[in-house]
């Protein structure tokens, strides 16, 4: 049986001979919408985008996409959210009646998309390359969708499905300061924990141009800030001690760009 974890160590490999047999992505063949996007992407770029074939002869598990760009080249995996029966279920009762109730955990949906992509980018840590989760929320029907646009991939999803769900210390006694909260268990991303995943981006199914990215302040191989650099691509970093901040971010441009706080 495979480890849950591995442990990338620092290092450099080359690309794979067959990476200059890439195709336009305008004659690829795509499997879900979120390739088709994440594909315009690195094409808006200029990137050098290739479809990667299966290794299921080999028993390795295969990212969707090697992307080569001018800073380095990344391997992605790019996961779609797709409608489940209780978000059927709402679609439909809104319908029908202008109404519905539901719910779930904060993060839910986002931490296990965030770790079937890890399944699938795990087998190519031997290359020592960044390697990106690419996420798109996609619950929706032809009658609607559940609530609004990133319903489950908001900022603080991503937070809690990478760093843990927040803990909230409450005074129960008069004259106690509660301390401070704090990012807890369910966990994805750790020092020895997943750290060959780079950053965790999120294509925006309100325009399906806007790329938010999320580095993993564990990373490995990093993926440098001038990767996805364009005016519709928002980079986002963690402090120096990411547990202590649950459900914060802080706006992170590369050197030739200014972030609004800036």
């Amino acid at each position: 049986m495979r480890p849950s974890h591995v442990r990338c160590q620092l290092g450099h490999a080359g690309p794979p001979a067959s990476l200059s047999s890439g195709v336009s992505p305008k004659k690829m063949k795509f499997d879900t919408r979120s390739e088709e996007l994440f594909a315009a992407i690195c094409d808006r770029h200029g990137y050098h985008v290739m479809k990667l074939p299966t290794r299921s002869d080999e028993q390795l598990k295969t990212a969707d996409f090697s992307v080569e760009t001018p800073f380095c080249r990344i391997l992605a995996e790019v996961e779609e959210l797709t409608p489940n029966e209780d978000d059927l279920r709402q679609i439909r009762e809104m319908k029908e009646t202008g109404m519905t109730s539901g719910g779930d955990t904060i993060g839910l949906r986002a931490c296990r998309a965030i770790r079937h992509a890890a399944v699938q980018l795990r087998d190519h840590c031997d290359e020592q390359v960044p390697m990106v989760a690419v996420l798109y929320d996609n619950v929706r029907t032809s009658d609607g969708r559940v609530a609004y646009p990133m319903y489950y991939l908001e900022h603080y999803h991503i937070d809690v499905a990478m760093y843990g769900q927040r803990l909230v210390h409450v005074a129960l006694k008069e004259g106690i300061t509660p301390r401070p909260d704090r990012s807890g268990g369910g966990r994805t991303t750790t020092p020895d924990e997943k750290n060959y995943l780079s950053a965790v981006a999120v294509i925006s199914d309100w325009d399906d141009e806007t790329f938010y990215v999320y580095h993993n302040c564990f990373a490995a191989f990093p993926l440098p800030l001038e990767v996805f650099s364009d005016e519709r691509c928002h980079h986002f970093n963690k402090g120096s001690e990411p547990h202590t901040e649950p459900w914060q971010w802080h706006p992170a441009a590369p050197p030739n760009r200014v972030t609004e706080s800036d």
